[in-house]
């Protein structure tokens, strides 16, 4: 308040505050009149003989160029904090591209639960081959969301957001529960046999309940765990490891294949590969796209390396190439998924892909499947 006398300052929640700055004609004005308050900020603070670093992120929004009431206005100034948060920056001025962000996630957190009720959202499987035989074996299943107006919205853009919310667990509970009832209905048809893998978010594996959940799935379903591959992320056991990892015990022990997805893109340790009970690990399509280097060579043959000391299979995503297809197998690395073999399909598609190529004999040493 010393600071800023000639204009007004409130205090909106326990670690947030507003400015309400007059007349300020200029980015650089802007910049000029916050410079004390980031001064303050870089400066340690003592408090009962603690010392205390703040880090203070700002969002800032123009008026009246944008033209709008005084909740919107602290919901934009809001929004343009959270950006500076994400991008590690002092300040970030809210624009038209952050008001288009903005609106679009209005949109997803309006309409996400109607879609999940209306049935808008279907389930996809990218199937994966068992390089050994080149069958077929397994499928990751995956969430599209097919609005009755828009048309397809990618998973890149509205998952992200439900993680950011409860939904991400309702989104869950409706792939697992889609399916162990696709599972179900195989069975009962007497058709061949199929693992699917499903991602598990954070928010959905620290669930109290999550264990009980799945065994009551089972039973609905009359299904056997060992056709269900759950995928991790290293970054969604790393908030609370101990919990994690004693869910993850305990769900291996019913019975569920684990899978560590995404590795090595995150924080990725031998130290956490010792304590996860996971049967599998599935190496990042980024490991194969980069791969001509000598470095990265190196790196994959000693990721290949360790799993098979530690006993755990590989799942090589993302081919694309025949040469990658090549390299999985020099790695000795037998279980991939990418758009060489399969692009995602919906489950009547991916029904006629599985009857279609589990029946033929296929040398696939130079082979890029048709997926239209």
């Amino acid at each position: 308040k010393n600071h800023y006398k000639e204009h007004s300052v409130f205090k909106l929640d326990e670690s947030r505050f507003a400015l309400i700055l007059n007349n300020i004609s200029s980015l650089k004005e802007l910049k000029n009149i916050l410079k004390p308050l980031f001064d303050i900020s870089e400066k340690l603070i003592k408090i009962n003989d603690h010392e205390v670093n703040l880090k203070l992120r700002l969002g800032a929004v123009f008026f009246p160029y944008f033209n709008c009431e005084k909740d919107t206005l602290i919901k934009y100034a809001k929004f343009a904090a959270n950006e500076a948060t994400k991008l590690d920056k002092k300040f970030v001025v809210f624009t038209q591209d952050l008001k288009e962000k903005i609106e679009k996630r209005d949109f997803i957190l309006n309409n996400l639960p109607k879609a999940i009720k209306n049935g808008e959202l279907k389930l996809f499987f990218q199937p994966k081959m068992n390089l050994k035989n080149n069958k077929i074996e397994s499928a990751e299943v995956l969430i599209r969301w097919i609005h009755p107006k828009i048309g397809n919205i990618p998973p890149s853009v509205f998952i992200p957001i439900a993680e950011q919310t409860n939904m991400i667990i309702d989104i869950g509970e409706f792939v697992i529960e889609e399916s162990f009832k696709y599972l179900s209905k195989r069975s009962k048809m007497n058709m061949p046999k199929i693992t699917l893998a499903i991602n598990i978010s954070q928010k959905q594996l620290m669930q109290k309940n999550i264990l009980r959940f799945f065994e009551e799935k089972l039973k609905k379903y009359d299904l056997i765990p060992d056709l269900i591959e759950l995928e991790i992320t290293e970054s969604s056991i790393m908030e609370n490891e101990e919990v994690a990892v004693s869910i993850l015990k305990s769900l291996k022990n019913i019975g569920f294949h684990i899978s560590l997805d995404d590795f090595g893109t995150g924080y990725s340790s031998l130290n956490l590969l010792s304590k996860l009970p996971i049967d599998k690990l599935k190496i990042d399509r980024s490991f194969i796209i980069k791969h001509k280097s000598k470095k990265d060579l190196i790196i994959l043959n000693h990721i290949s390396s360790l799993a098979k000391h530690l006993n755990l299979k590989i799942v090589i995503e993302g081919i694309e190439s025949n040469e990658q297809l090549l390299l999985s197998k020099k790695l000795k690395c037998y279980e991939v998924q990418g758009y060489l073999i399969s692009k995602p399909l919906n489950m009547q598609n991916f029904n006629i892909f599985l009857k279609n190529h589990n029946s033929i004999k296929k040398d696939i040493s130079f082979l890029a499947f048709n997926t239209a």
